[in-house]
């Protein structure tokens, strides 16, 4: 009896769906992108991301080999 009760009460279900990946809408399953300008941001930004990634990865090998660099010549030995 609490089954019957729990399904009449029940919100009807969405059809399957994905959501875009830039702005969140609603889109077909297979689909990653609404329309293709969010698909052209989505690269852009993808690409800004990397690049923000391989720059901070340059900072810090350049702040470690500086740090030995400046190690050895201040303790040499």
């Amino acid at each position: 009896m609490s089954k019957e009760r729990k399904r009449k009460t029940e919100e009807p279900r969405l059809p399957r769906h994905s959501h875009c990946l830039n702005c969140g809408e609603a889109v077909p399953p297979r689909k990653k992108h609404c329309t293709p300008g969010c698909e052209r941001e989505y690269s852009r930004w993808k690409k800004r991301e990397q690049m923000k990634t391989v720059g901070m990865i340059l900072v810090l090998l350049t702040v470690l080999i500086w740090f030995f660099v400046s190690n050895y010549f201040l303790f040499p030995g």
